[in-house]
């Protein structure tokens, strides 16, 4: 169920990298964030993962997808990637090219 637009505050589930970003980026927008989690940094899996950003989709496979999917997809990957690179500099460098 989607979220109530008017809503001003969100709560994240793991603080693991997507966690951690998701909370990030709702906080920017101005949402009030409160993240639950199990474990913390820095016995989270993706401590040890390398987190890869990319644009390829393991969502459904072509004959699942509806006709306007490839090019929603591509909108939201840009968007996110865009979003993934204002994340670069941050202190502690959660967010590096190489």
């Amino acid at each position: 169920q989607a979220a109530d637009a008017d809503a001003r505050e969100l709560a994240v589930i793991g603080c693991g990298a997507i966690g951690l970003t998701t909370a990030l980026v709702a906080q920017r927008a101005g949402l009030r964030v409160r993240i639950y989690a199990r474990e913390r940094l820095p016995d989270v899996r993706s401590f040890y993962a390398t987190g890869v950003w990319s644009p390829d989709s393991r969502v459904c496979t072509s004959e699942h997808a509806s006709a306007d999917f490839r090019t929603r997809w591509e909108e939201m990957a840009r968007i996110s990637f865009r979003r993934y690179q204002t994340l670069l500099g941050l202190p502690g460098e959660p967010i590096e090219w190489r």
